[in-house]
């Protein structure tokens, strides 16, 4: 007897910028790109839980790349707009495994004020600090954490959070 799993059809939107080479940046937006639920892999609670990624970024396109492109590499995201509303949802929320973070964010704190409130209050909490107008030393942040710049290179970005999410 033959069995099938059933894979449910899910739209997603995604959305892809950067900048070419030669024709300067562009900014493409697909609506209604179709995926299978089991593209992503299983959902079941338990021992295979997600690790749960905090993205805190203030430009709303960006934060909407870097949540579709950690969504994809098999990590449940919870967003945040500024560093304010990351402290926030870290007191709300037990789970949060790693602090994906803007340096340069209007509010209360950027994004190095961010990492060492993080590190200093919820320690086990991995740190990934991004920008791409700041030059971060590893001397600049929380030991542990990790600089990647931007724009995001994917294969980096899903390095860095499995790796910080290994141990």
């Amino acid at each position: 007897m033959k069995t099938e799993k059933a894979c449910p059809q899910m739209t997603a939107n995604r959305l892809i910028f950067g900048d070419t080479r030669n024709g300067g940046p562009f900014l493409r937006l697909f609506l209604g790109w179709p995926r299978t639920a089991c593209e992503f892999g299983p959902m079941s609670s338990g021992s295979a839980r997600r690790p749960v990624v905090l993205i805190v970024e203030d430009e709303f396109l960006i934060r909407q790349n870097a949540t579709l492109m950690i969504e994809e590499a098999g990590f449940h995201v919870i967003e945040a707009s500024d560093a304010d509303d990351a402290i926030g949802i870290l007191e709300r929320r037990e789970d949060i495994t790693v602090l994906f973070t803007d340096i340069q964010m209007p509010g209360s704190m950027d994004g190095l004020k961010l990492a060492a409130a993080v590190n200093g209050r919820w320690p086990p909490i991995k740190i990934v600090a991004t920008s791409g107008f700041v030059h971060v030393l590893p001397s600049d942040l929380p030991d542990g954490a990790r600089f990647i710049p931007k724009p995001y290179n994917p294969a980096q970005v899903t390095a860095t959070l499995r790796e910080l999410t290994a141990s």
